[in-house]
């Protein structure tokens, strides 16, 4: 089967794979794609385009996709005003399509299939095939990120656990399996943040609640045996509201309380029960910002625990970005970096001043006052260091010049009172001072 060139083969109808697989589902295929160009063989007559209606045909009952979509590209383009001819490459190309992205279902490229099916159904709205078909690859992606959640919950990656069941449910909404590895994977992670054991208990017997899971799966059954049982649907729905509603009053005691982590993984739960609830959603995107910038915050303490500033400044820096509610939190920060910077600075400086390297130690005080202009007595110090050094340089001048030896070891020994490091003023009194 052809989607492009005849050198291309199309797998078989259904997941499986292998040429028995092929042989069974062939027919299937043909069929489904056949149906495609079913309302343009209604709307054709006799005449050109009815004769090449029945060619482009031809070619889809031998699975050429490729050369049909050619032959009705042309047509169309030499008949542009013919609603035949539209309707004929409308619906080749949904049989091309339809053909590609089952391709790709079946090579595991589901992404691609994804878009080849809804371009399709861009196409043709009404496309039951390709509709069938993209519920399929849904159904076939949320599987995979079932298990890979179910996989990473068995191995303790809670929050990759949590991930993949949202993907699930992003592909199939209200999918069983993923709903309950989420909520518990949910009450778990927020169970490891410190909320305590009453509350795990609550979320898993909420969760776990034996009437309210019996009339979801009844439900839902009912439904699915009786499409037109509206009424099974809206009790199913009204069981996942009630679930939904529950886990939002809780999210909402955990965001008053400051707990957004905690809130955040509530409101996952609860949109995850009901997508429709505009409180959940706006909450979980509210809370998304609000765990992130928190994470930012006790990040950046760490970062000035370490002398870190500028990255925790930077930290600082996207924490106020995303937050509405930690903005004083955010402040306070910020004026403890700058206050511990300049602490920071102040000590070493502090420290090669008590080393006697007055000159580092100016150097350092004048760089800690380039940044603010009064730090305890940062002035102070660098005035007084200055001081030291023109008189360690003038004494020392004197003594040089100086040809009284006695008048020479009192200009060292000056020194040697504030700066007994000065240079080699320690060697310079031990020659005059030796008999």
């Amino acid at each position: 089967m052809n989607t492009s060139s005849p050198s291309q083969t199309l797998p078989a109808m259904g997941f499986a794979s292998g040429p028995a697989a092929a042989s069974r589902a062939a027919p299937q295929l043909l069929f489904a794609c056949t149906l495609v160009l079913a309302a343009a063989s209604c709307r054709s007559g006799p005449g050109p385009v009815g004769t090449e209606r029945e060619r482009v045909a031809s070619l889809v009952r031998h699975e050429r996709f490729g050369a049909a979509l050619e032959l009705a590209e042309r047509i169309h383009g030499e008949h542009p005003g013919d609603p035949e001819a539209a309707a004929l490459h409308r619906d080749t190309s949904v049989a091309w399509l339809l053909a590609r992205g089952r391709e790709a279902t079946f090579d595991d490229r589901d992404e691609e299939a994804l878009s080849l099916l809804e371009q399709a159904l861009e196409v043709d709205p009404g496309s039951r095939p390709a509709a069938i078909w993209l519920d399929k690859t849904h159904s076939k992606i949320a599987t995979r990120w079932v298990r890979t959640g179910m996989s990473a919950h068995s191995d303790g990656n809670l929050e990759a656990a949590a991930q993949a069941f949202e993907t699930a449910l992003a592909h199939v909404p209200g999918h069983p399996t993923a709903m309950d590895g989420l909520g518990q994977v949910l009450i778990q992670i927020n169970y490891r943040l410190g909320l305590g054991e009453d509350y795990y208990n609550d979320g898993v017997r909420a969760m776990s609640d034996f009437y309210l899971r019996r009339a979801r799966r009844s439900f839902a059954v009912a439904h699915k045996y009786t499409p037109a049982n509206e009424r099974a649907e809206r009790r199913r729905g009204n069981v996942e509201e009630s679930l939904s509603e529950e886990r939002l009053v809780i999210a909402q005691g955990l965001e008053t309380d400051a707990r957004y982590a905690a809130a955040f993984n509530e409101y996952r739960l609860a949109l995850a029960l009901d997508p429709d609830n505009a409180a959940a959603a706006a909450g979980r995107a509210r809370m998304e910002k609000e765990a992130a910038a928190a994470r930012f915050l006790r990040e950046a303490e760490m970062m000035v625990v370490r002398g870190r500033f500028d990255e925790a400044d930077e930290l600082l820096a996207q924490a106020g970005e995303l937050t509405t509610l930690q903005v004083a939190r955010v402040d306070e920060l910020l004026a403890g970096t700058t206050d511990a910077r300049l602490e920071a600075l102040y000590v070493a400086a502090l420290n090669l001043e008590k080393d006697q390297l007055y000159v580092e130690a100016a150097a350092a005080y004048e760089r800690l006052l380039e940044q603010t202009e009064y730090f305890k007595d940062a002035r102070a110090r660098v005035e007084t260091l200055r001081e030291y050094v023109r008189l360690a340089g003038e004494y020392y001048a004197r003594a040089e010049a100086e040809t009284d030896p006695q008048e020479r070891l009192r200009h060292y020994r000056a020194i040697a009172q504030f700066w007994a490091d000065y240079r080699d003023v320690r060697e310079r009194i031990r020659q005059l001072e030796s008999p």
